[in-house]
């Protein structure tokens, strides 16, 4: 139990601490593409049930200004990990995201069902190559 609270502490605190201007991407430009990756390790059966309540947080977040990108991935290899994939236009844009009313819910969620803190990293793009295969 003490993990799961954990967890929800990690999300809790990153959403506030993006919501409130204190995360720390302040080093990124307000202006350049924000790739945000979120593992999340969701407890022995309860998959369907974390990806049933990431839905609508995914639904109405592909509505948002500046979210060109959000995508929910399931790893191949370990099947009780699953992986988010955010992409975009600011940090402006990023930053607008945690303050929705749908991301307060997280934090329950993250109690409930994962089995440690997820991994939250939070990237900017370095392209390589071709400008279309070279970045996401």
């Amino acid at each position: 139990m003490a993990m799961r609270a954990e967890a929800a502490s990690v999300l809790d605190d990153t959403i506030r601490a993006y919501a409130f201007g204190r995360g720390t991407t302040d080093r990124v430009p307000a202006m350049s593409n924000v790739i945000v990756v979120a593992t999340f390790k969701v407890q022995e059966g309860k998959v369907d049930e974390a990806i049933a309540g990431l839905t609508p947080v995914i639904e109405q977040t592909h509505d948002e200004p500046g979210c060109l990108s959000y995508a929910l991935h399931r790893d191949v290899n370990d099947p009780l990990t699953v992986v988010l994939v955010e992409r975009w236009t600011s940090q402006v844009a990023l930053e607008s995201h945690f303050q929705q009313p749908y991301m307060e819910g997280l934090g329950q969620l993250a109690q409930e069902l994962l089995s440690e803190p997820p991994t939250l990293n939070f990237c900017t793009p370095v392209a390589i190559g071709d400008d279309l295969k070279g970045t996401l």
